[in-house]
């Protein structure tokens, strides 16, 4: 366990960098929670893969890894559906966690397909896609 000191430092490094993403990405993130595990960012549907691929390739994060994709179901929200999609970044041993909200019946893009020059963002994206 970390002691309160390191959380906090954690925490605050986490804020700036959360910040810093705001300025240098403001139209396609809507929101940023900074916690001490890591951060949270809020994009919409229509701007998941481009900024997939800017957190992949940006210098300050090179999130590579896609460890995980979970969703959560909010009843009796217009958007019902937030899906979560856990990134890290071996070299840095950042996380961060990309946060889209979806309707039931809307379709979200799929990060396994190729998408700038043929690159595909997340390969593992292609097997926990399917399951959800």
């Amino acid at each position: 366990m970390h002691s309160v000191a390191t959380q906090k430092l954690t925490l605050d490094r986490n804020s700036a960098l959360g910040y810093q993403l705001l300025e240098d990405l403001p139209s396609f993130i809507f929101g940023v929670v900074p916690s001490v595990e890591g951060l949270l960012v809020r994009t919409t549907q229509s701007q998941l893969r481009a900024l997939a691929f800017l957190l992949r390739n940006y210098s300050q994060f090179q999130l590579k890894v896609l460890v995980d994709l979970a969703v959560v179901d909010r009843l009796k929200t217009v958007s019902r559906f937030s899906v979560n999609y856990l990134l890290v970044s071996v070299l840095t041993n950042q996380r961060l966690t990309l946060q889209v909200f979806t309707a039931e019946t809307a379709t979200i893009p799929s990060l396994a397909v190729p998408y700038a020059k043929g690159q595909r963002l997340f390969a593992a994206s292609g097997w926990l896609e399917r399951e959800v």
